[in-house]
């Protein structure tokens, strides 16, 4: 037995036989120190290791640190639980829970918190204990994310927040299963190219075949030319033609004059919605599917109902597998290519970097703070971090000859699920930067999953700048006018345009409520925008 593991089995024991109770105190003569980690996660007690006071993952940490940790699971929502913390008073050393950044909920919570002094400052900490967290701070995010949300200018310089799971763009794997597909035998039937149908139009025109053709289902009943999913999903996949790609990071876009404005504004969505409405009125769509449950929808995919099915190659594998796919071998879905955007647009715009994280931050009553930095500091490091995901070396995992890791011994055979018992992948809200391409060997996909993903390979265009969203929170008008056009506003007044007997009385249902939306002061939340980008030319805006 080589030295470190029997001292971790020496420490687990005498934990086990002398552990005090309480956040942050010491146990007995060994050094090990106490802190409680709070995740805020709803279901993350999934995680929990067998022994959450003696497994392999948790001795090791405390054979490295010298720091034990107590973690304590969430039973009820994150924003309750965030609340809760919060108004009572009652604080763990350490918390882990989602900023997703701009106007999210949780967002706003913790950064008023930060602002009203309940969040401890870690600018000291850091640059004492916590090289490699420092090494690792904003590593795969977006960079309005970080000035906006992680160094808000309220904080004045004080650092609140550590990223957690960070992951370089180097370490994503980028795919697309998602796309309009189309009953093989109906492909086959009226000899469709699947690499032609580029277009809205192209689109359009196969629909008017299938209506002509007559197909039916699986039960013998007529074929609806396109499907829907539940509550009008995937109707995007209808007008493809009618939406530029290059002003795709928020819900701003700015025209040829550079002026500003709200996408519930923008020339393009009477396009979509002209056309869709054309789609329904030739009775191309499915006009139920705008109501329809997730349940009646499947159920219309599993029977062969819909010639094409705005979806995904997992979803129909889920669907069809043991239903259609079994009845009818010969309706599988098979996917047409990608549609093109405005104007022949063919690649996809991205964010270069996450828009929002996972983050640590340690309440200002903690009196563990100098602990937690020094434990993080180690799981954040390479070594740290393949411990909280394999275990240990030679023990649990292996490194094979091209570096990947893999699971060894009785930990080959078990799933994510059954590792946790020890303790491998428990604390996996603890880490930093993520490499799955380095460590991971690469999944083994079913052979027809493979030809889709390969065939509906994205051409990515990475950008990092400034969402303009983010320069409308400021305005004081800003969740009045939300309100205005919320999101359950807009799909309503969309829906009843998509079925409109005329195109004036559809576009008249989209301006009847953009008027509303005029009359809250939408244009000078507008006027803000162009102002700030026009004081700060120096950035990069994105629309």
């Amino acid at each position: 037995m080589n030295t470190k593991k029997a001292l971790s089995m020496l420490l687990a024991g005498t934990m086990a036989a002398g552990m005090l109770s309480g956040c942050g105190e010491k146990t007995g003569t060994d050094g090990i120190e106490e802190i409680t980690f709070l995740t805020v996660w709803q279901g993350d007690s999934v995680m929990a290791p067998e022994n959450p006071h003696d497994n392999m993952v948790l001795n090791k940490i405390m054979e490295e640190t010298g720091v034990k940790i107590n973690v304590e699971y969430n039973g009820v929502t994150e924003i309750e639980r965030l609340n809760t913390m919060f108004a009572a008073g009652d604080f763990p050393d350490l918390v882990s829970c989602a900023m997703w950044g701009m106007d999210d909920t949780s967002t706003g919570i913790i950064k008023k918190a930060a602002r009203e002094e309940m969040i401890m400052p870690l600018n000291d900490l850091l640059d004492q204990y916590g090289e490699n967290i420092k090494a690792s701070y904003g590593v795969g995010l977006s960079e309005d994310f970080v000035k906006f949300d992680l160094e808000d200018e309220a904080f004045g310089g004080n650092q609140y927040f550590i990223p957690a799971g960070g992951l370089p763009l180097d370490q994503r794997t980028e795919y697309n299963e998602g796309a309009l597909f189309i009953r093989e035998d109906i492909a086959k039937a009226l000899n469709v190219d699947v690499n032609a149908v580029k277009t809205s139009d192209d689109v359009y025109k196969l629909m008017q075949q299938i209506a002509a053709a007559g197909f039916q289902d699986a039960n013998g009943g007529p074929v609806i030319p396109g499907g829907v999913l539940h509550s009008g999903g995937g109707l995007g996949q209808y007008y493809t033609s009618y939406v530029d790609r290059t002003q795709g990071f928020c819900g701003l876009y700015m025209d040829e004059n550079g002026k500003v404005g709200d996408d519930f504004f923008n020339p393009l969505l009477d396009k979509q919605t002209l056309h869709l409405r054309k789609l329904f009125a030739e009775e191309l769509l499915d006009i139920e599917g705008l109501s329809q449950t997730a349940a009646r929808a499947q159920e219309k995919i599993a029977t062969g109902k819909y010639a094409l099915v705005p979806t995904s190659w997992t979803n129909l594998q889920t669907w069809c597998a043991d239903t259609l796919y079994v009845t009818n071998p010969e309706m599988k879905y098979i996917p047409l290519c990608s549609q093109t955007g405005l104007n022949g647009q063919t690649k996809t715009y991205k964010l270069g970097g996450n828009g929002g994280s996972q983050v640590l931050f340690i309440p200002r009553e903690s009196k563990k703070a100098e602990a937690v930095i020094k434990v993080l500091n180690y799981l954040f490091s390479e070594e740290g971090t393949k411990l909280i995901q394999y275990g240990i070396e030679g023990e649990s995992y292996q490194v094979c000859e091209d570096g990947t890791l893999e699971f060894i011994g009785e930990y080959a055979n078990m799933n994510t699920k059954e590792r946790y018992k020890y303790g491998i992948g428990s604390y996996v809200r603890l880490c930093g930067v993520q490499y799955p391409k380095k460590w991971n060997k690469p999944e083994a996909l079913p052979e027809e999953q493979q030809a889709v993903r390969d065939f509906l390979a994205p051409d990515i265009e990475y950008h990092q700048g400034i969402r303009v969203s983010y320069l409308e929170l400021s305005h004081p008008k800003v969740y009045d006018i939300r309100a205005v056009k919320s999101n359950s506003r807009m799909t309503e007044v969309k829906q009843k345009a998509y079925v409109a007997k005329t195109d004036e009385e559809a576009l008249g249902y989209l301006n009847e409520l953009r008027q509303q939306v005029l009359d809250a002061g939408i244009e000078e939340l507008w006027k803000s925008v162009e102002d700030y980008m026009a004081a700060h030319p120096e950035e990069n805006y994105l629309f």
